[in-house]
């Protein structure tokens, strides 16, 4: 049998032990919530939720129910719902680190990254040596500008009677007070340091073949998510008489494009996420020069492994758009217009800047034709967002309602998998009519398969990017799809402008805005002028085509020549 297979079939021995154990012992919490984990481990979806549900029900105080409910319900979109078991948990198990974690994992997948903030605030309050709430938690400060008034009152009212909570949820709230660039620099600095990532004594050889230099990607993302994305050409150009590649992950097969980087590489190691140890020493053993980081704090990371540094030389490119706060990752890959100068100092990394910009997009062979411009059928102008709905902040709902009134006639389309449920459907729309916006204007539609994602870019004019978080492969599929992209310049520093970089990439820096009356004028100039509109439409895919962000080849030399260099200072030699 293969190593699948063998799982498999122990996974079904502990399912069939649990359950005759679930015979002696009903009454047992344990063997009922190992029996639902089984259940889950196995596939077995809707059977594990019905267990989790029947057990929480028994014991809302057993945190470990709680906790799985709530990840069942999320993975049948049920959002809002695993919040609500997780906001009754919460209260009352003594498994509050774990469930506040929980909750704000939950909180953020329903739309609402202020609150998430906040408990996982509460959840690092209790462990701040957990690796995942950590990154959880420094990932979402990217999507918020405040913790509002509104959002902490609500909080409280649903904890009335528990004291303590409520005097914590304040106690985070003052924690996060002014959510300034230079103060979120900060928490990632001092967060990766209470963790322990520190600077060690360990070295990794880098000794490869002669002329040859070993490099090696680091992601859990390789598969149809962004990362696999930019990772795309790159693997297919690089220079293999000067480099050898390896790519680490935790999984051999997941989607097409995993099979098609799988093959592209001399090495695909497969990391065991469970055993860190064993992946630290997997990883060293393959003796790399440089170690390159693609997911920064975002979920299934590894830079616990960084920190006690993989290779000689380590950076982090194209994963997260903001410093990781390890003084262990030497560099980041960036470009003049994603990290400016003047924000050099906000970062643990040193900047190593392309020419141009600082990914690559390889068009979707999938990709439909753009289409003629919707308004000119429609007879208004369809505005549209495909970012995920943490980065929906209420400074990005208030934005866009100020372009609704402006242009009256207008519509708004936002697409992503968390309008799946329709609660947050109804959360959003609650938001919207709060700044004086008809539901009737706003439409919703969950996730799709990329190439059904694509096609709805068919139903847009417009695109607006969210604030503070910029968009990055959203604004590029847009660009490819025929759509423009509003932006609104980053004010921010610290933070990687990806929306910008990509726009000046493709030759649409008139679309890139320093103020919210500038970014509302073009709106609304654009609205009356949809001629000049359907041309950009109609030209925007060859424009693209035809701009460096489109020559993966050009992109992976200019990356190659990073790399060299960054391989250069390390071994102390001269740089041309």
């Amino acid at each position: 049998m293969t190593a699948v297979e063998v799982a498999r079939h122990d996974q079904q021995q502990a399912l069939d032990l649990f359950n005759e154990l679930l015979q002696l012992l009903p009454d047992s919490l344990q063997v009922r919530y190992n029996y639902a984990l089984m259940l889950e481990k196995t596939g077995q979806q809707t059977e594990a939720l019905q267990q989790y549900r029947l057990l929480f029900e028994q014991a809302p105080d057993y945190g470990k129910a709680a906790i799985g409910y709530a990840r069942m319900l999320e993975r049948h979109s049920c959002y809002v719902q695993a919040v609500e078991v997780l906001r009754q948990a919460v209260t009352l198990s003594a498994d509050l680190p774990e469930i506040a974690a929980a909750l704000g994992n939950s909180l953020v997948m329903a739309g609402k990254a202020e609150a998430a903030l906040l408990w996982y605030g509460i959840a690092l309050s209790g462990n701040r040596y957990d690796r995942t709430v950590v990154s959880n938690f420094l990932y979402t400060t990217l999507m918020v500008t405040e913790i509002s008034p509104v959002t902490l009152m609500s909080e409280a009212v649903l904890l009335a009677g528990n004291i303590g909570l409520v005097e914590n949820l304040y106690k985070q709230a003052a924690w996060l007070e002014e959510l300034t660039g230079q103060k979120i620099v900060s928490l990632h600095k001092q967060l990766a340091r209470h963790l322990g990532y520190a600077e060690n004594s360990f070295h990794a050889g880098g000794t490869v073949e002669p002329g040859r230099i070993r490099i090696g990607y680091i992601s859990a993302d390789l598969y149809t998510h962004p990362v696999g994305f930019f990772l795309e050409g790159v693997v297919q150009n690089h220079d293999r008489n000067h480099w050898e590649v390896f790519i680490f992950a935790p999984y051999a097969d997941r989607d097409r494009l995993t099979q098609k980087l799988k093959t592209s590489v001399e090495h695909w190691i497969l990391l065991d996420d469970s055993d860190r140890q064993g992946a630290l020493i997997r990883i060293r053993e393959c003796n790399l020069a440089i170690a390159i980081d693609m997911a920064g704090h975002t979920g299934g990371n590894y830079l616990d492994l960084f920190a006690q540094r993989l290779a000689p030389v380590q950076i982090a490119w194209g994963g997260y758009p903001a410093t990781t706060g390890l003084f262990t990752m030497d560099y980041i890959v960036a470009d003049p217009i994603a990290l400016p100068r003047s924000d050099e100092i906000q970062y643990s990394e040193k900047p190593l800047r392309l020419p141009y910009d600082y990914v690559s997009f390889s068009p979707p062979e999938e990709a439909p034709l753009p289409g003629p411009l919707p308004a000119l059928s429609t007879g208004y102008l369809t505005f549209g967002s495909f970012n995920t709905v943490q980065k929906l902040s209420g400074a990005t709902i208030r934005l866009w309602s100020k372009i609704l009134r402006a242009v009256p006639d207008s519509r708004l389309l936002l697409k992503a998998r968390g309008f799946d449920d329709p609660l947050v459907c109804v959360d959003f729309w609650e938001q919207f009519a709060a700044e004086g916006i008809d539901k009737n204007r706003i439409s919703f539609e969950g996730y799709s398969p990329r190439v059904c994602l694509l096609e709805a870019y068919q139903k847009v004019d417009i695109s607006l990017d969210p604030v503070p978080y910029q968009g990055g492969v959203t604004v590029l599929e847009s660009l490819w799809m025929g759509v423009p992209t509003l932006v609104l310049q980053g004010n921010r520093s610290g933070f990687v402008r990806h929306a910008e970089s990509h726009l000046m990439s493709v030759g649409l820096g008139d679309w890139i805005f320093t103020s919210q009356e500038e970014y509302l004028a073009k709106a609304v100039a654009v609205s009356r002028n949809l001629r000049q509109l359907a041309e950009l439409r109609a030209g925007l895919r060859q424009q693209m085509a035809a701009s460096a962000i489109c020559d993966t080849f050009g992109f992976t030399r200019d990356l190659e020549a990073a790399y060299e260099r960054a391989w250069q200072e390390c071994c102390g030699e001269n740089i041309p």
